[in-house]
């Protein structure tokens, strides 16, 4: 059967075609190299045993694994050769030591030794415990503004759960933190009242997130309500020179009822005297005092109760001397003094430049930049200025502008840049700067080489292929 001619030539092209992609290949695989990791490791500031276990680790995959102290190494000592692609290069690689992980990473080098003395920390599994309270358990006699704090043997997290912990019958409760120490706030305590404060389990975690495991309560009770004592009066005890129409206060350590024995309250030789009271201020009015007289204020016992009709336990004097009567005022003959009102001064030209203006402010390889600004003349001459363009510290343009009194005019700059960049730009004092872009060219993607042994395999298939088709060129010749 004779064969048609375009059948002959469509195999040869066919084979040469397929023998060409067996040889060449698509795409080339990244080599791979080896990094040799060395170093010591530790645990808890100790050094590790010989025989432990360290590992390395690339995008959460184990990659190597050795032990301290192989080959030769001291105890504490690891050499451990991790293999990767060449694409990874510069990559950081992770550790662990035994079942902990390592504080530190490695850079994966190829052909490199690289060293990483490891650490790391056995993680914190004891839950947190009291060490101290205030008030502590049963006290007695505690003020009623004491603060609770409750004191740890190790620092303790902010926490949601503060909210759990409670004082019976006690309002206002809140807790905050500082390291160790939890102070748990309150409206005042009543007198002679016991209660419980109570930390319950989980209300609080240690920084390793270690919660309180069994609730911790203990109790106090208050002490009786002290009766009211002064803590501070106007004038103070012993003063001199006082105002004669001062008003006299007393302050005490808690607010008093209104007006249960107010009459009893007295100063000296003065008349009108009025009390009234407001929280714990008893205040005593008065006719105003005489000049250069001392007197003596006394609230004696029982004259003021507080708000649990406890009255003051002792009287409670002091005194005080008022001021000298001024001497009356000298009668001063006064000169009027000519007021002469000088002429104001001419001020001579004064110039100045500002509103600098750049557009625009981004702009392409020799796009013109237009640069603008604004010159004034503050003073009643006219007078003129030299504007220097400086670009980048360099004198670019230099004019110079005449501003008649009081006016102002604008001036403008065009400039342009054939390289890219930031460019400063400064004229007397005012300054901005502009951009100029340059498109650069995209680099050329790599080529895959081709080794040694695909050009052979190229040669050959081209010589096959050329004496395919000088076979078929000759055959269709003489079949014709």
């Amino acid at each position: 059967m004779k064969i048609p001619k375009w059948g002959v030539v469509a195999a040869v092209l066919f084979m040469a075609l397929a023998m060409l992609l067996m040889v060449v290949p698509v795409g080339a695989s990244p080599d791979v190299y080896p990094c040799n990791f060395y170093g010591t490791a530790m645990v808890d500031g100790v050094p590790v045993g010989g025989g432990t276990g360290i590992s390395a680790w690339f995008l959460s995959v184990e990659v190597a694994s050795t032990l301290t102290g192989d080959g030769g190494l001291a105890d504490d000592e690891y050499s451990l050769v991790v293999y990767l692609d060449e694409v990874y290069e510069d990559e950081e690689v992770s550790f662990m030591i035994d079942t902990l992980w390592a504080d530190e990473t490695g850079t994966w080098q190829s052909l490199q030794f690289v060293e990483v003395n490891l650490t790391a920390t056995t993680p914190d599994t004891t839950p947190p415990e009291v060490d101290s309270t205030s008030p502590t358990d049963l006290q007695t006699d505690v003020l009623v503004d004491t603060v609770v704090t409750a004191t740890f043997f190790e620092d303790i997290q902010e926490g949601a759960n503060f909210a759990l912990i409670t004082i019976s019958g006690a309002t206002g409760v809140s807790a905050t933190i500082v390291g160790d120490t939890l102070t748990i706030a309150h409206d005042d305590f009543a007198y002679e009242t016991t209660y419980e404060v109570t930390i319950p389990a989980g209300a609080v975690n240690d920084l390793a997130d270690n919660p309180l495991v069994a609730p911790y309560a203990w109790s106090f009770t208050t002490g009786e309500d002290p009766p009211p004592e002064v803590v501070s009066t106007v004038p103070v005890n012993g003063a001199r020179g006082v105002a004669v129409t001062t008003k006299v206060t007393a302050t005490f350590t808690e607010d008093i009822q209104e007006g249960v024995n107010f009459d009893d309250i007295g100063i000296g030789e003065v008349t009108g005297v009025s009390t009234s009271i407001d929280g714990d201020t008893l205040t005593i009015a008065h006719d105003d005092f005489a000049y250069n007289t001392t007197y003596e204020v006394t609230i004696p016992a029982g004259a003021v109760e507080d708000l649990a009709n406890n009255p003051l336990a002792e009287a409670y004097p002091w005194s005080f001397t008022t001021e000298l009567k001024p001497a009356p005022p000298e009668e001063v003959e006064v000169e009027e003094e000519e007021i002469v009102v000088s002429p104001k001064p001419e001020l001579g030209p004064h110039v100045s430049v500002g509103n600098l203006r750049i557009s625009p402010a981004e702009v392409s390889l020799n796009q013109p930049v237009t640069i603008s600004l604004s010159v004034f003349n503050s003073g009643d001459r006219g007078g003129s200025k030299t504007l220097n363009l400086l670009i980048n510290g360099e004198l670019e343009q230099s004019t110079r502008v005449g501003i008649p009194a009081h006016g102002n005019k604008s001036f403008s700059f065009t400039v342009q840049r054939a390289s890219p960049g930031v460019y400063s730009v400064y004229i007397e004092g005012a300054s901005g700067w502009f951009t100029v872009s340059g498109l650069e060219a995209p680099s050329a993607p790599a080529e895959a080489g081709l080794g040694t042994g695909d050009l052979i395999a190229i040669v050959i298939i081209a010589i096959i292929l050329i004496g395919g088709l000088t076979f078929a060129f000759l055959y269709i010749r003489r079949s014709a």
